[in-house]
């Protein structure tokens, strides 16, 4: 697996995540094709992670939330953001009601799991944190390592 397959996962993920989240409403065809974009991701990455034999606390993560999908009905929740608005003076950037997907929330949910670090990891790096933030991080270290080859 290169790169370049791992990246291309990044981009169609990001695609739908934007569609998502520059809406108020998404239809659900918006939700299944979230879902499968994030499996397609994970299941990349995990394979480019063993392949490439890199790893650190977000990629253990990631590993966590990869194995989530196997178990979990989801591993994500949109919820709607009623931020910003019109004040004056004005102040750019203006935000108005939007949605926001995010890593499933698993404080308190009752999972079973082979590796803790994996499991920390997840909650430290993921649970209830933005999902295109973490999507970003990856792209910008898979980048590094194609400058840097």
């Amino acid at each position: 697996m290169n790169e370049q397959v791992l990246l291309c996962a990044i981009q169609d993920l990001k695609e739908i995540l934007n569609k998502i989240e520059n809406t108020d409403n998404y239809i659900e065809e918006d939700w299944i094709k979230l879902e499968k974009e994030i499996i397609s991701f994970l299941a990349n990455l995990s394979r480019y992670r063993l392949h490439s034999k890199i790893n650190n606390e977000l990629l253990s993560g990631l590993q966590f939330a990869f194995n989530l999908t196997k178990h979990e009905k989801t591993i994500i929740s949109i919820k709607n953001i009623e931020e910003g608005g019109i004040s004056f003076p004005i102040e750019f950037p203006i935000e108005f009601p939007c949605n926001r997907v995010y890593w499933l929330d698993i404080n308190g949910l009752d999972i079973k799991f082979k590796y803790e670090n994996q499991y920390e990891n997840y909650l430290k790096f993921l649970s209830n944190k933005r999902i295109i933030n973490t999507v970003e991080k990856i792209e910008k270290l898979i980048i590094n390592i194609i400058e840097g080859l």
